[in-house]
């Protein structure tokens, strides 16, 4: 990730980044998330950063994959750098 290489700081580790980033830096909604999330944690990813306004119509799942609502390009790369 760019960011990490610019910030000299690590991007959390198996994380998976779903959404589309607007020109002001809006993290918007995507189609078919339930198979998208299926997939990551299929494939292994703990983390899943998402549009928060597609997290408030998602049914809670109970398997391994941590769900991180963001709004933001900003917001997201925040709290993956820190974490």
């Amino acid at each position: 990730m760019v960011s990490s290489a610019f910030t000299d700081k690590a991007v959390l580790e198996n994380a998976v980044f779903l959404g589309e980033v607007g020109l002001t830096g809006e993290v918007r909604s995507i189609s078919q998330v339930n198979l998208r999330l299926n997939e990551a944690e299929k494939l292994g990813f703990k983390h899943c950063f998402l549009p928060k306004n597609i997290y408030k119509n998602l049914e809670p799942k109970s398997g391994g994959l941590e769900l991180i609502p963001v709004s933001t390009l900003k917001e997201a790369l925040d709290i993956s750098l820190k974490k």
